[in-house]
């Protein structure tokens, strides 16, 4: 695995009125083959050994300036161009007498491989102008325009490469006013978005929709608040969903899309955000919930080798989404110890059509940790961790459970330019589909100068055990039987220079 990054973020004030800013990164990953995760899948009495390459590509340009006019006035731009690119090989070995004669008989095995290279553009532009009122309330308005290519270059089990282009183009026009003192804040926007989507290279479509979205901030002191948010956005579905060639999932399966009936997806979410703080007590609560509900529209069609099965499912939809969650923190007497109990529920939903039946996936899973950490004034704390989760997953045909226990401990140091931290975890998931456990073993360390700094990490370096389970994956899109063998982790060094 090779990991490069770097970025250069270049700041220019001529004047107190004027200001320009540039923000240049680029990276580069190459995980190299995975021969340190050989898959085996199983599916009904197929059986396939997969390797997978992948090498992605980035680099971006960002450039802002703001000018300051009168006593409250400001004119800003900023324009920004990212090119990506993700290159994946995929290779498979079979020993099935089902798979397609077209495929290449290599000694005992049928082989056959896929590629995928996605070159990806984007290009954004903002102009926009603000001013302020009696220091309180902020006028903001802003027009934008966007754009966003991609190129996919795929071979599969098709005869023929697939080569085609998909493009979005974006146009908005907003308005935002807020308000950040007092008692009751407020930040109220509404955008009318214009967009368009062509793919396939012969289906163009537009979509005008009104975004309004407003946050109600409500400060009861500096050690309570209450803030409530809702928005609505539209944005473009993704590429994957308007292939019309088959396109492999997993082992032996692929899939072949109908175009959707619009390329559209219309996102709803409501927000609420309790804080309460006293320092002098050392008591902290947060209590959070999130509602978000996507409408989206079409068909998709899964293919297994033709002979063994097919099934459909809905993609898009109406897909649900709630979380709740509350954090309570409260320091242990006179003690330097600090408690921490959180409780979470997270629940989802996605209607799909499996052969001609249409059934709901649900999802529910229940989130329990206590942790219990030091705050000397000394170099050295700690921190004891203990997790469990439970998960359910439902549909018209089965009914699945899963439970996670985790315990971490956690060592950390920090004297003069030294930060240091070393953990250790156990993890255990049984459930009706997985089953498998793992010893964690890890560190952190760093060096900071004034402008160059180090960092040497690792993760599952000694591997008290093997990492390796078996679990059976079941979705709206494929099921597969799949076991995995690991070797050790990673060691990671960083070296960085701040100007």
């Amino acid at each position: 695995v090779v990991m490069l990054s770097a970025s250069i973020n270049v700041r220019w004030k001529p004047s107190k009125m004027f200001e320009l800013t540039s923000f240049t990164m680029g990276s580069y990953n190459d995980y190299g083959k995975s021969h340190d995760l050989e898959v085996l899948t199983s599916a009904y009495n197929l059986k396939a050994y997969q390797n997978a390459m992948q090498k992605k590509k980035l680099i971006g340009e960002t450039l802002a300036a703001n000018l300051r006019v009168g006593s409250g006035g400001l004119f800003f731009a900023n324009t920004s161009f990212i090119a990506n690119s993700a290159k994946g090989d995929i290779d498979i070995l079979s020993d099935s007498l089902l798979i397609q004669t077209k495929h290449i008989l290599n000694g005992c095995f049928y082989e056959y491989g896929t590629y995928r290279y996605v070159p990806s553009y984007s290009l954004n532009n903002e102009l926009g102008y603000s001013h302020r009122f009696n220091k309180k309330r902020v006028l903001r308005l802003t027009v934008a325009y966007g754009k966003e290519r991609e190129d996919v270059e795929s071979h599969g089990i098709t005869k023929e490469p697939l080569q085609d282009k998909y493009t979005s183009l974006r146009y908005c026009i907003s308005a935002r006013f807020s308000k950040q003192t007092g008692f009751l804040r407020y930040n109220i926007g509404n955008r009318v978005v214009w967009s368009q989507s062509k793919y396939a290279s012969h289906n163009s479509k537009t979509k005008a929709e009104w975004c309004p979205d407003i946050m109600l901030h409500f400060v009861f002191s500096q050690k309570q608040e209450l803030r409530l948010a809702g928005q609505r956005s539209v944005s473009t579905a993704p590429y994957e969903h308007f292939l019309t060639y088959g396109m492999p999932l997993d082992y032996n399966s692929y899939r072949a899309v109908s175009l959707m009936e619009s390329p559209f997806v219309t996102k709803e979410q409501l927000f609420l955000h309790y804080r309460i703080i006293e320092q002098y007590y050392n008591f902290l609560l947060f209590v959070n919930a999130n509602y978000s509900q996507e409408k989206g529209s079409g068909m998709d069609k899964v293919l297994q080798d033709g002979i063994l099965s097919t099934h459909t499912y809905v993609d898009g939809g109406n897909t649900k989404n709630m979380t709740l969650s509350t954090t309570i923190r409260k320091g242990l007497g006179n003690m330097p110890v600090d408690v921490q109990l959180y409780a979470g529920y997270n629940f989802s939903s996605l209607p799909f059509a499996i052969g001609e039946t249409i059934s709901d996936y649900r999802m529910k899973r229940f989130t329990n940790s206590l942790t219990f950490s030091s705050r000397y004034l000394s170099a050295i704390n700690a921190e004891i961790r203990g997790l469990f989760e439970k998960t359910e997953i439902n549909t018209s045909s089965y009914k699945t459970e899963s439970n996670e226990y985790s315990v971490s401990g956690k060592l950390m140091f920090a004297k003069n330019k030294w930060k240091g931290e070393f953990i250790y975890s156990y993890e255990v998931i049984d459930g009706d589909l997985a089953y498998h456990s793992n010893h964690n073993l890890g560190f952190r360390l760093s060096y900071n100068l004034q402008h160059l700094y180090f960092r040497l990490s690792g993760t599952n370096i000694l591997h008290i055990r093997e990492y390796e389970w078996s679990e059976t994956n079941t979705s709206t899109n494929h099921q597969s039987q799949t076991q995995y063998i690991r070797l050790p982790g990673y060691f990671l060094a960083t070296m960085g220079w701040r100007f």
